[in-house]
């Protein structure tokens, strides 16, 4: 297969405000089963997100395999990632958060996105103390002040999810305190722990005033010069309701 506008060396990232309310738009741009399944769940708000995320996966990866995004047939492997159902389709991942979706895709062999937002009240330092790796804690701890710490955080725990969901795993299935990332300023996270073979490139930002956007993606090892093969991150916006999108910069994504 041919991929449409997606170089070996780049990571695409779809980006998507979460719908509000349940339209159209959203029903034009899923299938009658999805929609069916939809219906099955009790919160208006969660069918929602659910066929957003649908919608944003379908014209996504119907824009590099050039398919209809109505006909392509997902799969799941046994720990329940979803994949293609096509011969050397494209590694995706999908994730959602309080008030963004995001799909990232590359011609690799594993592919993990996560977001999430410091908005959300959840008992950090008591799932740090449990889960957290010991240097990961120790920068917690001198973290100056609560929203510090939040951003700190969620940092560590949007990479942590990304790698988990590149490597098809779930949170309840790996020790999560084994693994850690460092934060070097001017440069991509970089992992504290032995990864599986292959070349890692792992990204985090963090954009709209609170939300964290993490990635980790996995290729086949090549003996390709670093320099030659540096990785490069692009960002798009989707807007559900025109099926359009734009490119951002990476400033651009950073102050959105």
């Amino acid at each position: 297969m041919v991929f449409n506008a997606m170089p070996p060396n780049e990571i695409h990232v779809w980006l998507m405000r979460r719908p509000i309310v349940l339209d159209a738009a959203l029903t034009v741009l899923t299938t009658a089963e999805e929609q069916q399944r939809a219906s099955g769940m009790i919160s208006l708000r969660r069918q929602c997100e659910w066929l957003a995320g649908r919608a944003l996966l379908r014209q996504c990866l119907a824009h590099y395999t050039d398919s209809d995004a109505l006909t392509l047939v997902f799969d799941k492997t046994e720990s329940g990632k979803p994949f293609l159902d096509i011969h050397d389709s494209p590694a995706f991942n999908l994730s959602h958060g309080p008030r963004w979706i995001a799909c990232a895709v590359a011609q690799a062999d594993n592919i993990g996105i996560d977001v999430d937002s410091e908005a959300r009240r959840n008992r950090t330092d008591e799932i740090a103390a449990r889960y957290f790796h010991p240097q990961e804690q120790a920068e917690l701890v001198q973290a100056g002040g609560e929203l510090e710490r939040k951003r700190i955080f969620f940092r560590q725990w949007t990479m942590k999810e990304a790698y988990i969901k590149a490597i098809g795993e779930t949170i309840n299935s790996v020790r999560l305190h084994e693994l850690a990332f460092e934060s070097i300023e001017g440069s991509e996270p970089r992992a504290l722990f032995d990864l599986p073979t292959g070349d890692w490139q792992f990204m985090h930002r963090r954009f709209d005033n609170d939300h964290h956007l993490a990635l980790a993606c996995q290729r086949s090892q090549c003996d390709t010069a670093p320099d030659d093969n540096k990785t490069i991150f692009r960002y798009w916006l989707w807007d559900v309701t025109t099926q359009s999108r734009h490119e951002l910069t990476d400033e651009q994504l950073c102050t959105l």
